[in-house]
């Protein structure tokens, strides 16, 4: 969620704005533990400032939320909301962010309400943030069976925010099923599909469309619509689960050939895959009543990673302790690297490496990460797992700086993921790397599809917005450019309404509009925005500004002033400094 966070009007002492500055800049850069621990920090630091301590919880809570301690973010919250004036700026932003850490502990009715609170009086959240929360409000509904409180609310999401409304009429089909009006989820579907052809929800849109005919014993549609969704999606879950589904629905119009030959495809296809699991324990039932076992056997022989006959029971019993000390302490992954030492190709070495890659992640350990991650992508391509491992790889490779092995991995997650946050996190990799690599063209398109889906969280739709403009701008569209980033400029407390507000200004002045872009730099250096770096980068444009008006003086003033005074250590900025100063 971006926030329109500022430190209350007392002067902080100089260790509490640091503290708070470095904060926000960690937890801009994914630092998220440095940045807990900086915002700690500075609220230990304001027994005088009541309202700073205040501020901190805010952040407290983004930060806990992060890192999926909800628990610790609804205390955060609910701290900000006692605390605060009545007439607080962020009351209603934190009441959002209450309901999100509370649906993450599962406490739906206590979420809901709190979701409901901001529909009832935004404040100054956009509407794109009210309607998300009618979804939440419609998932609460839902999680309660409470199907047609669920479908009003997502039609109210729908109505708000019809651009990216393909999980409101997703979620609204559903809740047709869940009601048995198959004909009516059908229709729904149908038009979700119709509206949003690029959704990251088509897979499962394919495959509910699939099992809504089966429940209408359509079963000839059914099997077309299977065979639609395995061909287009042959990669995703949704995917792999179409093709276990088109067996089971073969089997059930009595294709018993065509049912052992699609079980043996999911097999050989998707050998280390939760679908090939199931279909092996169908085939073996069927060749069992067949009386051909051994046929059964020498075919799984035949598949390399195939699913064994019988799990080991104690490769279980080893994993089950290792897991259970991981999830009581995510610090806590000893076992579970005894685990994938003592049982290498293990029934649940895909899971155990996952915790491993996670636990590195959590821990800023990018190369145990990436190794983990790779592990798993390569032994187990068709897991579960994988998807969240291309994920997790992806974003390694990037912070390592290998620039084009990212964008392929990102690439890949983004042609097989089924769940939304990869869907998402694959894109925008996409674009950040893109963005780096000076491919503009993919930039602005990954760009336009995570704006055009509700899956984009809140905390990186001004990133992406800020990296459209910018893509934009290199690619000879200003006009489209300056329009976003003079959006985005109106909250500079934003670190990409910060860089907006330089580009906006750089912008102008490359074009030989300089009143134009004097006034957006002073826009800028007036601001107090807590982003240095891009305050710095301002008050060298108003001096290049001012030099090419023939103010030498003026224009070497600012630069020495800066020099003395920047606490940063960006080598950029000194050097552009002595540069304009020879």
């Amino acid at each position: 969620i971006e926030r329109i966070k500022r430190p209350s009007s007392a002067i902080l002492t100089a260790k509490q704005r640091v503290l708070y500055i470095l904060g926000s800049r960690d937890l801009a850069a994914g630092n998220v533990s440095q940045a807990l621990k900086r915002f700690q920090g500075a609220k230990a630091l304001s027994s005088q400032d009541k309202a700073m301590a205040t501020e901190c919880d805010l952040w407290i809570g983004d930060c806990y939320y992060r890192q999926g301690k909800y628990a610790q973010a609804s205390k955060a919250y609910s701290d900000y909301l006692r605390y605060s004036g009545a007439n607080s700026s962020n009351r209603m932003l934190a009441t959002y962010d209450l309901g999100y850490s509370r649906f993450g502990e599962k406490r739906y009715s206590e979420a809901r309400q709190n979701f409901e609170k901001v529909v009832k009086q935004p404040g100054n959240l956009g509407q794109d943030i009210v309607a998300d929360s009618y979804n939440r409000i419609g998932d609460c509904h839902y999680y309660a069976s409470a199907f047609s409180e669920a479908a009003a609310n997502y039609d109210k999401a729908y109505s708000l925010n019809p651009e990216a409304g393909d999980y409101a009429l997703f979620q609204k089909a559903m809740m047709r099923g869940l009601a048995r009006d198959y004909k009516g989820k059908l229709d729904i579907i149908d038009d979700m599909m119709s509206r949003y052809p690029t959704s990251g929800l088509m897979p499962s849109a394919l495959l509910e469309k699939a099992e809504s005919y089966v429940a209408l014993n359509r079963a000839d549609d059914a099997v077309k619509v299977y065979r639609d969704l395995v061909k287009r999606y042959p990669t995703t879950s949704q995917g792999r689960n179409g093709y276990l589904q088109l067996a089971i629905t073969l089997m059930s119009q009595g294709n018993r050939r065509q049912a052992i030959d699609t079980y043996k495809e999911v097999i050989s296809s998707y050998p280390t895959s939760e679908e090939a699991r199931v279909a092996s324990d169908d085939l073996k039932r069927i060749y069992a009543d067949d009386g051909n076992l051994d046929d059964y056997a020498k075919f799984i022989a035949s598949v390399p990673n195939a699913p064994k006959l019988e799990a080991a029971e104690m490769d279980e019993l080893t994993f089950r302790a290792a897991e259970k000390a991981y999830l009581n302490d995510n610090a806590a992954t000893s076992k579970l690297r005894d685990y994938v030492s003592r049982y290498p190709g293990g029934q649940y070495e895909p899971q155990a490496l996952s915790y491993l890659a996670t636990a590195a992640v959590n821990a800023g350990n990018e190369a145990d990460a990436l190794q983990y991650a790779t592990m798993i992508t390569e032994r187990y391509p068709d897991s579960e797992a994988a998807e969240d491992a291309l994920a997790i790889k992806g974003e390694a490779e990037y912070a390592a700086g290998n620039g084009e092995q990212a964008l392929a991995t990102f690439r890949k997650l983004e042609s097989r993921a089924s769940a939304s946050r990869n869907i998402h996190a694959a894109r925008l990799g996409i674009m950040r790397v893109s963005r780096d690599l000076g491919k503009y063209d993919d930039v602005v398109d990954m760009a336009d599809r995570m704006l055009a889906s509700t899956a984009i969280p809140s905390t990186q739709k001004n990133e992406v917005r800020y990296s459209r403009a910018y893509a934009l701008a290199q690619l000879g569209k200003g006009d489209e450019a300056v329009k976003e980033w003079q959006q985005l400029a109106e909250d500079m407390d934003d670190l990409y309404g910060a860089k907006s507000a330089y580009y906006l200004a750089q912008y102008h002045f490359d074009n030989g509009a300089e009143k134009k872009a004097r006034t957006e730099v002073e826009r800028l250096v007036d601001s107090n925005t807590p982003h240095q770096y891009w305050l710095a980068r301002g008050f060298i444009l108003l001096s290049d500004i001012y030099r090419k008006q023939g103010n030498q003086f003026e224009a070497d003033e600012y630069l020495k002033s800066l020099k003395e005074n920047y606490p940063g250590e960006e080598s950029d900025i000194f050097m552009m400094i002595d540069q304009r100063l020879k």
